[in-house]
């Protein structure tokens, strides 16, 4: 089986700018909130996606799979499989040899990276 790819929305693939922009709290599923792509990540899921074509690449999030596709379509467009809520039985999903990229610590079977950490640092 191939190694699938899980990647979190907020903090992972878009980067929020809250407090050095003169906000006082997160802005957790705000799409008005600004936030810039994580490039060097979204370059390494086009490369994995390359050299791994038969591989799941999932976009997830807390704030539902309508939340996490709006990330997909516009950071991943024609590279992401799926998008799904990240909670509950999502959680189960990843197995040994996956990869979950996320700026939370999520216990899964599969390998967790922080979102500076894949591709490069991990």
């Amino acid at each position: 089986m191939p190694t699938n790819i899980y990647l979190d929305c907020d903090d992972t693939l878009a980067l929020y700018c809250y407090f050095d922009c003169g906000h006082d709290e997160h802005p957790f599923g705000a799409l008005s909130m600004p936030w810039y792509p994580n490039e060097p990540l979204i370059a390494g899921v086009k490369a994995f996606r390359a050299t791994n074509p038969d591989a799941l690449i999932v976009v997830w999030s807390g704030g539902g799979k309508d939340y996490a596709r709006t990330f997909a379509e516009r950071l991943l467009p024609g590279i992401y499989d799926t998008t799904m809520d990240k909670w509950g039985d999502a959680l189960k999903l990843p197995r040994p040899g996956d990869i979950v990229v996320d700026d939370c610590v999520i216990i899964t079977a599969g390998t967790h990276y922080l979102p500076d950490e894949w591709p490069d640092g991990g």
